[in-house]
């Protein structure tokens, strides 16, 4: 089990335009929000806005601002909270360690103490977070976008989670550490020649939050995954849209486990984007956009305000 970590945390205040708790430049308004989660801060920003609150949860290695470039996309007057994942960003790690239900119950004491129901967009270990969410606290979830999430049930099947969990940490981890050992510049140059059809504002966002990762707590579900994942489709009540990309590009949602999905899920849909790999909003950010804006409009005004 890791050991508590408590990086540096922005005051919870409104952050005017132009400042940014990652050093990067604001066009909006935002306020920080810092909840203490078993001795850690676990931070956010929120942009209040109209309609169902969404809160963003992000893939391993990115942050809370690494949303930045889908958001410029969605509607201007959307209520987006933007978070950043235990041992992420400027969130620190739990004293009794991480794993993927202490960053579900991060999630969960967020929504309760400064959001209320939301809607959840997650990418990969984002998308299995938000998805635990919605199956232990339904009432808390009005709805779910899930960004490629990392359901390797076949390749579990076929060897043991021990073996495929140390495999994957080695590697995250010495991918992680090799970035650290260079400057955000850097980084964001290789970013930018590895990726040339991303939208901009990706590029440094994804640089900084590779070198705000703590690598102390590293711990990846993939247990949790294999044993929970087809209990936790079944507890889904609220509407849900799962973004898909191309195995063969290095997406891990395969036909087979969307097809799943969409059978066991009442009323799900599928988006699916065959030209993009995992970083699905990166490759096609127009469609995956519009794809959730559709979303989004489908679900109507939140209940409290319909009524």
């Amino acid at each position: 089990m890791s050991q508590s970590h408590t990086p540096a945390t922005p005051a919870p205040a409104v952050v005017t335009p132009t400042t940014s708790a990652t050093g990067m430049t604001r066009t909006d308004s935002w306020t920080d929000i810092v909840v203490s989660f078993d001795g850690a801060p676990v931070y956010a920003k929120r942009r209040p806005g109209t309609g169902n609150p969404v809160v963003f949860l992000h893939g391993y290695g990115d942050y809370g601002d690494c949303w930045q470039g889908l958001l410029a996309r969605l509607p201007s007057d959307l209520d987006a909270t933007l978070a950043d994942s235990l041992g992420h960003g400027h969130s620190g790690y739990p004293a009794s360690g991480c794993d993927a239900v202490a960053r579900r119950d991060a999630v969960v004491q967020l929504l309760r103490e400064h959001i209320g129901p939301a809607v959840l967009v997650g990418h990969s270990m984002g998308a299995a977070t938000a998805l635990a969410v919605a199956a232990v606290e339904p009432t808390l979830v009005a709805g779910l976008v899930l960004e490629d999430p990392p359901w390797w049930l076949d390749e579990i099947a076929r060897r043991p989670v021990s073996v495929i969990r140390i495999a994957r940490s080695e590697s995250l981890v010495q991918w992680i550490e090799g970035l650290q050992r260079r400057t955000v510049a850097d980084v964001t140059a290789s970013c930018r020649a590895d990726h040339p059809d991303w939208d901009e504002v990706e590029f440094e966002h994804w640089a900084r939050s590779k070198l705000r990762v703590d690598l102390s707590g590293v711990d990846l579900p993939y247990r949790e995954i294999a044993e929970s994942v087809l209990e936790q489709w079944q507890q889904v009540r609220c509407p849900a849209l799962l973004v898909t990309g191309d195995p063969a590009k290095s997406g891990i949602v395969t036909d087979e486990l969307a097809q799943q999905f969409l059978t066991c899920v009442a009323g799900a849909e599928r988006s699916h984007h065959p030209a993009c790999g995992h970083d699905i909003r990166r490759d096609d950010p127009a469609g995956v956009a519009a794809a959730i804006t559709d979303f989004l409009a489908a679900l109507g005004a939140p209940a409290a305000a319909s009524a």
